[in-house]
């Protein structure tokens, strides 16, 4: 019997309802105990995939309970990529960071403030309201509302329980639309398991987010808040996943310009000057160019996209390979426009993602994925490489405005700041896997 089989089979003797009490009792005591926020999300999707409340079932109690997450924890430190003699280190630890990550994250005003510049465009808006019954920016106030409210009380009483108390009512029919209910947890996880699940169900530890819509659960007649981590991802992911979720091509492409645009408002700011594809394509017509040049130096490219499910659980060779086009078509854009413009300076690419895409730079991937492509394509168009792999960095819209922050302050200017971040990814003890931790070294 495998490991997964026997956690199903653990988790098939006891009663749903007495492992889900369990979890929640825990939810109550999380910040003092060693139990990790994914550990705890899968644990808790987990329960509700695999068992019921049938009368032949036993009542769970703590030892049962530690018994199965010691056991997810073992599936989760047995992925083949473990094996470091036959895989690159780095490919577990993008399994890692695509599972831990995301429930580390911090949290700011701008986070809010960029998402409502984001999504709150007619078409999207339209579309969220009609399936929420909440406009985007209404939302987000009033996601900005709990938080503020855990922030004072502690996330251990999320809210008040009294009808009358005017935050509760104000928040009540929101906070049912963050919620699972514990009678219907079975047919909404089975709903929203994807081709990815049944491809690889050993590796579904490994992307507990079935919760980042749900951060809540109603259970016996009392409302559970999950954890802190997962209601930070709610916050901001939610949008961001309901628009993925759309098959409206409109829409999307309504939000990709609208990305484009959020891009430049730093750069308008604070007076770097820019130049914008429409313009470039205005003065270059028939080739392919990147969506804004930077002080003449900064070649960047937008893309709103996030590497694929099944890309983030098992990141093999053939599965990422199908997964970079998009990346390849960016790159080789970055590369068109440098040789256009006869760039005769050292010059830097960004790709700008809406989520991390955790690589240092262009080396992570160059190798296995860009070389062939992209060589083939600089001998083709009789370009030069002007841009080297360890000259192009992926950067999260979080992580730039970070950025735009720090530029803002006037300590560093935008080309000492990318210098700086190839410089220590040249060094493997100085090598950054996001683009945020360069960073770190101008924010004290």
């Amino acid at each position: 019997m495998t490991l997964l089989e026997t956690i199903k089979s653990d988790y098939s003797k006891f009663t749903l309802y007495s492992l889900i009490e369990l979890g929640l009792s825990y939810t109550k005591q999380a910040k003092y105990c060693n139990l990790n926020s994914w550990t705890l999300a899968t644990y808790l999707e987990w329960a509700y995939a695999y068992t019921d409340n049938a009368s032949n079932k036993k009542i769970a109690n703590g030892k049962d309970f530690n018994t199965i997450c010691n056991s997810i924890f073992k599936l989760m430190n047995g992925h083949p990529l473990s094996n470091f003699k036959h895989n690159n280190p780095k490919k577990l630890f993008h399994v890692l960071a695509y599972q831990q990550f995301p429930f580390q994250n911090g949290l700011t005003l701008q986070d809010f403030s960029r998402q409502d510049y984001l999504f709150s465009f007619l078409e999207f808006n339209q579309e969220f309201k009609q399936q929420t019954n909440f406009s985007v920016n209404s939302f987000l106030t009033l996601l900005f509302k709990i938080w503020v409210w855990i922030d004072e009380k502690g996330f251990e009483s999320l809210l008040p329980q009294k009808e009358q108390d005017q935050l509760f009512t104000e928040l009540s029919s929101f906070v049912n639309l963050l919620s699972i209910k514990h009678n219907l947890g079975n047919q909404e996880i089975i709903k929203h398991r994807t081709q990815l699940f049944f491809e690889t169900e050993e590796y579904y530890a490994f992307r507990p987010d079935f919760f980042v819509k749900h951060p809540f659960i109603e259970f016996n007649n009392e409302l559970f808040f999950i954890h802190k981590g997962l209601f930070i991802r709610t916050i901001q992911e939610y949008l961001f996943k309901s628009l993925c979720d759309l098959e409206n091509e409109i829409t999307r492409r309504c939000f990709d310009k609208r990305f484009e645009d959020y891009f430049s408002i730093g750069l308008i700011a604070l007076n770097i000057q820019h130049k914008r594809e429409t313009c470039l394509k205005n003065i270059y017509p028939n080739v392919e160019v990147c969506d804004y040049v930077i002080e003449d130096f900064l070649f960047a490219e937008c893309k709103a996209i996030q590497l694929k499910a099944l890309a983030q659980v098992n990141p093999t060779d053939k599965i990422l390979k199908n997964s970079f086009k998009l990346i390849s078509k960016a790159y080789q854009q970055i590369v068109s426009t440098a040789n256009i413009l006869n760039s005769n300076k050292e010059s830097f690419g960004v790709i700008l993602t809406y989520h991390p895409f955790y690589f240092s730079d262009g080396t992570d991937i160059w190798d296995e994925f860009l070389k062939e492509h992209i060589e083939n394509y600089v001998k083709e168009k009789n370009y030069h490489l002007l841009i080297p792999p360890e000259n192009l960095f992926f950067i999260d819209i979080k992580s730039w405005d970070e950025l735009i922050n720090i530029l803002n302050d006037k300590k560093v200017t935008l080309k000492e700041v990318l210098n700086r971040a190839k410089i220590n990814n040249a060094n493997s003890s100085t090598q950054k896997f996001t683009f945020d931790l360069h960073l770190t070294q101008y924010k004290t």
